[in-house]
């Protein structure tokens, strides 16, 4: 939403005291295609966002079948149906042996002019070097990503700078609950660890 709405753009403008300029003439997401790669427990709740607004959505994944597509109210389409003709992609996959690289220069090359790719899944996913030079040609016009190869992002590396690139750092799984949740494992975890020490140690009182 952010990208579609050049929201880092407008604020800039705002706080350098202007208001809306040619970058404010955007289309509407109503009508537009929504291609999802990967239609998993994340996967179909953004498919339910882009049909709340109106969007035609379409899925791929390599176990992808036309069933599972309907049961969440989208079309099956092959990988480069769904590259070539969606407005926004956005990837919901696993990193593993048929995914890793899956977008790298070639499958860039196909996606609209006014594409907007999307990865807040593993950074495994896309071939960031390729990304990096397909996004200083334009196609796709614009992507926003939350994971990369290092993280940390180095602070020189030239994602940081480019334009049409709104960079997150990582924020996908920040939340109160999750961490929580990570929170409570590590105590069980360590939990059990102790309780199966055939020795005293100085964590365990004796």
């Amino acid at each position: 939403m952010a990208s579609a709405k050049r929201l880092v753009e407008q604020n800039a403008l705002m706080a350098e005291g202007g208001w809306r300029d040619q970058l404010s003439v955007l289309p509407m997401l109503s009508g537009e295609r929504l291609g999802i790669m990967g239609l998993g427990a994340i996967g179909s709740r953004v498919a339910r966002v882009g049909l709340a607004f109106g969007m035609e959505v379409v899925a791929w994944s390599p176990r992808m079948t036309p069933e599972r597509a309907a049961a969440e109210n989208v079309k099956a389409v092959s990988l480069d149906e769904l590259l070539s003709t969606s407005k926004i992609i956005s990837m919901h996959l696993v990193a593993g042996p048929g995914t890793k690289g899956l977008i790298s220069a070639d499958q860039m090359s196909r996606m609209r002019p006014d594409s907007i790719l999307v990865n807040t899944s593993r950074s495994a996913l896309i071939n960031m070097q390729d990304l990096q030079a397909a996004l200083a040609l334009g196609c796709p016009n614009q992507a926003a990503i939350d994971v990369f190869d290092i993280e940390p992002l180095p602070t020189q590396d030239a994602l940081r700078k480019m334009p049409n690139l709104l960079a997150t750092p990582h924020l996908g799984f920040i939340a109160e609950p999750i961490f929580k949740i990570f929170s409570e494992g590590i105590t069980k975890t360590l939990s059990a660890w102790l309780d199966n020490q055939p020795v005293s140690h100085p964590f365990k009182p004796t």
